[in-house]
């Protein structure tokens, strides 16, 4: 404790240059210090000796899972919107016996919530069934419920919380925001039928195109 490792790199260096034949023939000409938490990703860590990792292959592999993220968010957004036409008048219904548009609101977030935890469970049970080819693919045994604590589980309760309010905010403000007579007149089926469902059709062919495009050029 207190000591400075990377203090005595020149002092290293000059025993090295003294006794190791690599830096007496010019072979390796500097020392550095590297923990053994960051070894793992280190370019400098080629050999077959020592695991190793590629960062860059790992954060393609994390982009293209928080692209196929957004567009789920973003499919589950499009289809609850067209869902809650059909669901208006239980909606209608439930403010004519009292609901407050808040009950509204926060119902719709619930039910989002709980769809993500059930999905969170069976993709991460998807997951387990293939480590194998995911360790063989990145060159190290992962472990999926193995590997679960708990302030691993604490990230992914809140991820949960996050994801169900972000994919259930839109819905649920637009079905709150209603009121009972605009559901018997119609007025808002029409409405969510024309304008949100174009807004998110027109947004996912335009990231689409974006995506296709790019993968051509690469």
């Amino acid at each position: 404790p207190g000591a400075d490792l990377q203090a005595k790199a020149p002092d290293m260096l000059a025993f090295f240059k003294e006794f190791y034949w690599p830096y007496q023939d010019n072979l390796l000409s500097q020392v550095r210090l590297i923990p053994l938490r960051e070894l793992y990703f280190e370019p400098v860590n080629n050999s077959s000796y020592l695991a190793h990792g590629n960062k860059l292959f790992l954060y393609v592999l994390l982009g293209v899972g928080l692209v196929v993220l957004i567009f789920a968010v973003m499919n589950y957004i499009s289809l609850t919107v067209a869902q809650a036409g059909f669901r208006a008048h239980e909606m209608g219904t439930r403010r004519l016996l009292g609901a407050s548009r808040s009950n509204i609101f926060l119902k719709w977030i619930l039910e989002s919530t709980l769809f993500c935890a059930v999905a969170m469970l069976f993709g991460s049970s998807i997951a387990e069934l293939f480590v194998p080819c995911a360790s063989q693919l990145l060159g190290v045994k992962i472990a999926i419920w193995n590997d679960v604590t708990w302030p691993a589980a604490g990230w992914c309760l809140l991820a949960v919380v996050v994801l169900g309010v972000v994919s259930g905010f839109a819905p649920a403000l637009l079905v709150s925001r209603y009121q009972p007579i605009d559901i018997v007149r119609g007025i808002f089926r029409r409405h969510t039928k024309t304008v949100y469902g174009q807004m998110l059709i027109v947004l996912q062919n335009v990231i689409t195109i974006v995506l296709l495009a790019a993968s051509i050029t690469i």
